[in-house]
């Protein structure tokens, strides 16, 4: 029986298809979603400039054409409004279909500027966030990813790399990383390739890299990569790579890839009070199996290991695929996406997970919601999540690890919307 996650990647590996026939190329720039509020540039000023709480929330509309990042004032209470000016363009294409990446929109460490991916064009775009939250492009905004079909972006200072499904993700033909030097230069940028930071990815089996990120001291980059079509478990890999920061050069760490410890590991994240302890979700999906977390230990090396030998059960929910963390480490977030809910855990000193509770999420669409990444606001208070599917974000007030849907949730987003990434940031 074929699974939702395989026809979800059949529909998206279509879409690739049907743009790549006239170059044989897959203009596959989807991750840029961001919904990063175009500009704002024409005069255009929030009439809550005076307020004391200047809370911003972003997303990327992911629209087969012209791809856009939409931006929210986050209000006192947890709520969100749409800023004047949005959806602002980023200048790419999206990829019109649903695409389980994380970091398709990142920030800036300083939170002056968003750079998101545009899958349907191969490209990344560089935005100024202004001080009212508003958006506008760099000069030199949107330049090439060098790849086909760009979802996932990690970024440490000036060293940036970017991940590629390519054009055919059940072969991950043309699936790689690449590395970028970026200079930002008053309100232009210039992006240079690392010739020394590219990988290329294996084609058999395919395993396709739909997150990457650093751990928090930023001499590793970690990839999660999901094997489309039914694998064994052992084709599930995650990859850590030492960083060189003067060259870029990407170095397999020892025992690098490893065998996830659970089928189709897709987000992670490092726990904010150790940053040794890597939660992985899985989706676990191949045979319509509930997803699951795992827990690793880090080494200075970049080497992973699991911490026990079981990973934790999501509750009985499907597709367990983005995680999020309390600023004091002890509770997760982590999105069940085809079971549209929310599973909350506390996590001890050692990194084992305890289920505290399960939570539907709201959806009025007529199809599933399909919630994707999930961020918490800078006081953990509030959690927002957006849905690929149901083209919408959604609010939540959160204590001691549970729960509650905001009774004020913001309206749809733009028409064809299928939106991924999620940042938060205070100005």
């Amino acid at each position: 029986m074929i699974t939702k996650a395989i026809l979800a990647i059949a529909i998206l590996k279509n879409v690739v298809l049907q743009r790549a026939a006239p170059k044989k190329i897959a203009v596959g720039v989807i991750a840029f979603f961001v919904s990063i509020f175009s500009y704002a540039d024409q005069g255009v000023q929030e009439s809550e400039a005076t307020a004391v709480v200047r809370n911003y929330l972003y997303t990327v509309s992911n629209v087969a054409g012209d791809n856009s990042i939409i931006g929210y004032r986050v209000r006192a209470n947890g709520s969100l409004r749409e800023l004047a000016g949005s959806p602002f363009p980023t200048g790419g294409s999206g990829a019109g279909a649903v695409i389980f990446n994380q970091a398709g929109l990142v920030a800036s460490e300083d939170e002056r500027f968003l750079f998101a991916v545009n899958p349907g064009s191969n490209s990344i775009s560089v935005m100024e966030v202004r001080g009212n939250g508003s958006l506008r492009p760099l000069i030199g905004s949107p330049f090439s990813s060098g790849g086909v079909f760009p979802v996932s972006i990690a970024l440490r200072g000036d060293l940036l790399y970017v991940s590629h499904l390519g054009t055919d993700f059940s072969t991950c033909e043309f699936c790689d990383i690449r590395g970028f030097r970026v200079n930002i230069n008053g309100r232009a940028v210039t992006a240079s390739p690392l010739p020394e930071a590219t990988v290329s990815f294996d084609v058999n089996p395919p395993r396709v890299p739909f997150a990457i990120g650093f751990n928090p001291a930023g001499d590793v980059l970690v990839a999660a990569r999901f094997p489309f079509s039914p694998q064994p478990p052992e084709t599930s890999n995650i990859d850590t790579f030492q960083v060189d920061s003067v060259t870029g050069r990407l170095t397999p760490a020892p025992g690098s890839p490893s065998v996830s410890q659970d089928p189709q590991p897709i987000g992670f994240g490092f726990r904010p009070t150790n940053p040794t302890q890597l939660l992985i979700s899985n989706v676990v999906a191949i045979n319509e199996q509930p997803g699951s977390m795992s827990s690793y230990l880090m080494a200075e090396t970049g080497q992973i290991a699991p911490i026990v030998d079981e990973s934790f059960p999501s509750g009985g929910q499907e597709a367990t695929c983005w995680v999020e963390f309390t600023s004091n480490g002890r509770y997760v977030f982590a999105t069940n996406t085809f079971s549209d809910s929310i599973t909350t855990y506390e996590m001890d000193e050692a990194g084992l997970l305890r289920i505290i509770e399960v939570e539907p999420v709201p959806n009025e669409a007529s199809v599933e919601a399909w919630p994707l990444e999930i961020v918490i606001s800078n006081d953990d208070s509030y959690i927002y999540t957006v849905h690929g599917q149901g083209g919408y974000v959604s609010s939540y007030e959160t204590t001691d690890g549970r729960i509650e849907a905001l009774r004020s949730q913001p309206g749809p987003l733009p028409p064809g919307s299928q939106p991924f990434g999620l940042v938060y940031m205070s100005k």
